[in-house]
C-alpha cells in the first residue's frame, strides 16, 4: 500500500513527497514527529518480507546500518520499526538541491555524462572513507554498492557525496517465497535483482562481482570493491563498462537470460580500455578474482591520492586530504551521546531485544538526565516486559520535564490505562489532544478510556475524530469495529475490521476479533479461518486459541478443540475451562471482551 502526500504513517511520519519508488520497494520524504524533522523513510514491499525470518533478517541488517552512526560519507540511519505491519528504516535525508525537498543521486548526476576529473577523483575518495568507517563499525559487505545508492550533498555545495542502504539488499537473502527471480526495472535502468533459487544471489547485476552471483553469502568488502570499481568507471566515462541487452519485458526467461548474460560479462570480458589516470585504479578494483584486487578501500584511497597529487600538483590536496581523514578516523572510536544511544534503544525495541533498548535509554539518561525523550521511550520499553508502575514513574519524569509534549501525555495515559485506572488516564489523553488535537494516538487513547468507563457514545466521537485526521489509522479503526462490537452492530464491527486488515494485513488483535465477530454472526467456518490467522500471527494470544478452540469444539473439531484448549490454558491463567458451549451461543457477557486479552493495537482496545 503506498502513502499519498499528507497522509500519516503510523502517527509517527507525515508523508511529505515520494523521494523514489521501484520494484521492490518505495522511499518516502516524511516528517518525522520524534526526530522533529524530514527523514528519508525507506521499505521494501510487503511480498517481498512475507516470512518471519526475512523480516527478522531486515531488522538485523538495519540495524547495522544504524550501528555505523555518524559520518560525513555515510547517510545515517536512525531507526528501524515496524508500523501497521511493514518495516520502515528512517534515515538522514541528504538535501540534493536548493528546494530542500529533493534529493539527488549520483544516479541521476550521471545521466547528464561523465563528471569532471577532480570531482570523480573527491567524490571517489568520499566513498572510500564512507565504506571504511562503515567496516571498523561491523559492516561485512554492502551488497549493493551503486550510484543510484550514493546521495550527492547539496549542503556540501555538492561537493560530498554519502553512501547509503548499507545491509538492505542482503536483507532479501533469506527470501524463499519462490522459485522465481526478480528484477527491478525502472526508469530505463536494472536495479536490484533477487533469486531465490540457487545459483544468483541478490544485487544489481550491473555492479555485481562474478561471485556474488553465485553466493551473495560469502561477499566481503573486495566485493564492494568491484562494485566501486563500476561506480568509478562510470563516473569518468559516463556508462558502464559491462552491459548485455535489457530484459525486453518482464518475462521470466529474458529475466534469467539477461542475469546470465551479465554473468559471463563480469566473469570473461576483459576490463574495457579507460583515456584517464584512474585507469589503472579502475582495473584493479575490476580483477576478476577477489584476491587479486585492492583488499580494503583505505588501499584504494590513497592511491586516489596519489593519483590526485599527480594530475592537480603544488595545490596541497594530499596533506589536506590525509589530515581529513585523520579527523574523520578518530569518528571510529567516538562515544555515542545521548541522542544516539537513544535511537540505538529504539531499534533494539522494535528488533525485540526490549532489556537491550533499556540499558540503552539507561545509557542516554546518565549523559542527559533532563531528556524528557528518553525517559518516556524507556517507560514505554518496561510497560512492554509489564512493569508498569516502573515506567509510569518514568513518564511522570517525562510529563514534568517537558510538560507540552503530547506524546508524553499520550504515554502516561497508555500506562495507567493498562493499569486499568482509567479515570487518571483519561486526563492524560484530554491535555494530550488539547496540546495537540491532530494528535490521533490521543484520540485513540481517549476513546479506549471512555470506553472502559462506559462512555461508549463518547468512544466512538472520538475515533470518528481520529479518523478525520487520519483515514488510514489501523488503530482507529480496529477500536472502531470493538465500539460496533460492543453495541451489537455486528455486521458494521465486521466491515471495520477488514478496513483494518487492509491496512495491516499482519495485524493478529484483528483477526481474532474478527473471528469473535463472525461467530456472533453463525458463521464458524470463517471465523475459524479469522482464528487460525490470529494464532499463526499472535501465539501468545489467550484470547485467539479460545475462539479458535470454542468454534472447533462446536464444529465437532474435537482433536483440533483438544490443541486448540492446551495451548489457551497456560495463556488464560485459568485452572479449569470455561463451558464448552460455542461461542456465537454463549451470552456476550460470558465471552472475553473484543480485544481485552490480545493486547490489539497501541492501546487496550476494552
Amino acid at each position: 500500500m503506498l502513502y499519498a502526500k499528507g497522509e500519516s504513517i503510523g502517527g509517527k511520519y507525515d508523508v511529505r513527497d515520494i523521494l523514489g519508488a521501484g520494484g521492490f520497494g518505495v522511499v518516502y520524504l516524511a516528517y518525522s514527529r520524534e526526530l522533529g524533522k524530514l527523514v528519508a523513510l525507506k521499505t521494501f514491499k510487503e511480498e517481498f518480507l512475507d516470512t518471519p525470518a526475512v523480516r527478522d533478517l531486515f531488522r538485523k541488517e538495519a540495524s547495522l546500518w544504524i550501528d555505523i552512526g555518524e559520518h560525513p560519507c555515510v547517510v545515517q540511519a536512525y531507526f528501524v520499526e515496524e508500523i501497521d505491519g511493514r518495516l520502515f528504516v528512517a534515515s538522514e535525508f541528504v538535501v540534493g538541491d536548493e528546494s530542500g525537498f529533493k534529493s539527488l543521486s549520483l544516479d541521476r548526476v550521471l545521466r547528464s555524462g561523465p563528471v569532471e576529473l577532480a570531482l570523480a577523483l573527491r567524490w571517489s575518495i568520499h566513498l572510500c572513507w564512507g565504506m571504511e568507517f562503515a567496516y571498523h563499525r561491523g559492516i561485512r559487505c554492502h551488497r549493493d554498492l551503486k550510484p543510484s545508492n550514493i546521495l550527492v550533498d547539496y549542503n556540501q555545495g555538492h561537493r560530498r557525496v554519502k553512501v547509503s542502504d548499507f545491509g538492505l539488499a542482503g536483507a532479501l537473502l533469506g527470501q524463499e517465497r519462490s522459485a522465481r527471480m526478480e528484477l527491478d526495472t525502472q526508469e530505463g535502468t536494472v536495479g536490484l535483482a533477487i533469486q531465490t533459487q540457487q545459483g544468483f544471489g541478490v544485487g544489481t547485476p550491473t555492479h555485481m562481482p562474478p561471485e556474488q552471483f553465485v553466493d551473495s553469502l560469502s561477499c566481503d568488502q573486495r566485493s564492494d570493491i568491484y562494485s566501486f570499481g563500476i561506480t568509478l568507471f562510470q563516473m569518468v566515462e559516463g556508462r558502464l563498462p559491462y552491459l548485455t541487452d535489457p530484459p525486453k519485458g518482464d518475462s521470466e526467461t529474458e529475466t534469467m537470460r539477461f542475469m546470465s548474460d551479465m554473468f559471463r560479462l563480469h566473469c570473461d570480458a576483459p576490463v574495457p580500455l579507460v583515456a584517464s589516470p584512474v585507469s589503472g585504479i579502475i582495473a584493479r578494483c575490476l580483477q576478476k578474482r577477489p584476491e587479486y584486487r585492492y583488499q580494503t578501500f583505505s588501499d584504494v584511497w590513497r592511491d586516489l591520492l596519489r593519483v590526485t597529487e599527480m594530475v592537480f600538483p603544488g595545490r596541497g590536496i594530499t596533506a589536506r586530504s590525509e589530515e581529513l581523514h585523520g579527523s574523520l578516523q578518530s569518528m571510529q572510536s567516538h562515544e555515542l551521546d545521548a541522542k544516539e544511544w537513544n535511537n540505538r534503544g529504539t531499534s533494539l525495541q522494535a528488533l525485540g531485544d526490549v532489556q537491550g533498548a533499556i540499558h540503552c535509554f539507561k545509557r542516554a539518561l546518565e549523559i542527559n538526565p533532563l531528556a524528557a525523550w528518553a525517559w518516556n521511550n524507556r517507560g514505554g520499553a518496561l510497560q512492554q516486559l509489564g512493569e508498569l508502575e516502573e515506567a509510569v514513574q518514568c513518564y511522570d519524569k517525562a510529563v514534568s520535564l517537558d510538560p507540552a509534549n503530547s506524546k508524553c501525555w499520550d504515554s502516561k495515559g497508555a500506562g495507567l490505562q493498562a493499569m486499568k485506572r482509567y479515570e487518571e488516564a483519561l486526563p492524560c489523553f484530554d491535555e494530550a489532544v488539547r496540546l495537540n488535537p491532530s494528535d490521533t494516538l490521543g484520540w485513540v487513547g481517549r476513546a479506549s478510556a471512555l470506553a472502559a468507563l462506559g462512555r461508549l457514545s463518547e468512544a466512538a466521537d472520538c475515533v470518528q475524530k481520529a479518523l478525520s485526521i487520519n483515514p488510514k489509522d489501523s488503530d482507529a479503526w480496529l477500536k472502531m469495529g470493538c465500539l460496533l462490537f460492543r453495541s451489537d452492530r455486528l455486521d458494521e464491527a465486521a466491515e471495520a475490521l477488514k478496513v483494518v486488515l487492509e491496512i495491516d494485513p499482519r495485524d493478529g488483535a484483528a483477526w481474532s476479533i474478527l473471528g469473535d465477530v463472525l461467530s456472533q454472526l453463525r458463521r464458524p467456518q470463517e471465523a475459524l479461518s479469522c482464528y487460525q490467522k490470529g494464532v499463526e500471527l499472535e501465539p501468545a494470544s489467550a484470547g485467539a486459541w479460545f475462539g479458535k478452540w470454542a468454534v472447533e469444539n462446536a464444529l465437532g473439531y474435537s482433536e483440533a478443540a483438544a490443541e486448540s484448549f492446551r495451548k489457551f490454558l497456560p495463556l488464560s491463567g485459568l485452572e479449569e475451562p470455561p463451558g464448552t458451549d460455542h461461542a456465537a451461543e454463549r451470552p456476550k457477557e460470558s465471552r472475553p471482551k473484543a480485544g481485552s486479552v490480545q493486547g490489539a493495537g497501541k492501546h487496550s482496545t476494552s
